[in-house]
């Protein structure tokens, strides 16, 4: 349980500085939180490998974009 906390503590430390020390848009932080947020709730675990790598290509395609 100290390890699963431990993890969902550094996820989080990793969105924060995702959020505020790169300069994105509020489209892609949205598309950032929105398609990694399963992985915040274990009841979402199974879900988190389609959708981290369904994330990686739109996060690819909207910084395509600019």
């Amino acid at each position: 349980m100290t390890i699963h906390l431990f993890a969902h503590g550094c996820f989080f430390n990793l969105l924060l500085h995702i959020y505020t020390v790169h300069n994105m848009t509020w489209h892609e932080k949205s598309i950032l939180f929105f398609y990694f947020s399963p992985a915040l709730f274990t009841f979402f675990n199974f879900s988190i490998s389609p959708t981290f790598i369904f994330a990686l290509f739109s996060f690819f395609f909207t910084s395509k974009n600019k």
